[in-house]
């Protein structure tokens, strides 16, 4: 499983599970069958980023950014 944080509130979320889609293409972060995955997931992603010492919020530049980034990706693996 990924989690990806690209914006706020619940629908600032990505998750996807790998194994049955490695092409990251179906969302699973609003999936209610996911919701402990995603629960735990996000724990340890906040953990993470406390360890780091990060100390702010994903900003909306930084968010629009890194959906740039994945919409070019989606574009490169769609087009091989």
């Amino acid at each position: 499983m990924e989690i990806t944080q690209w914006g706020f509130g619940k629908d600032g979320y990505e998750l996807y599970e790998l194994k049955k889609d490695p092409g990251e293409f179906t969302n699973q972060a609003n999936n209610p069958e996911y919701a402990a995955a995603l629960k735990q997931l996000r724990g340890q992603l906040e953990e993470k980023r406390r360890q780091a010492g990060y100390q702010g919020k994903v900003t909306q530049e930084h968010a629009d950014r890194r959906k740039a980034q994945k919409a070019r990706r989606t574009k490169m693996k769609q087009t091989k």
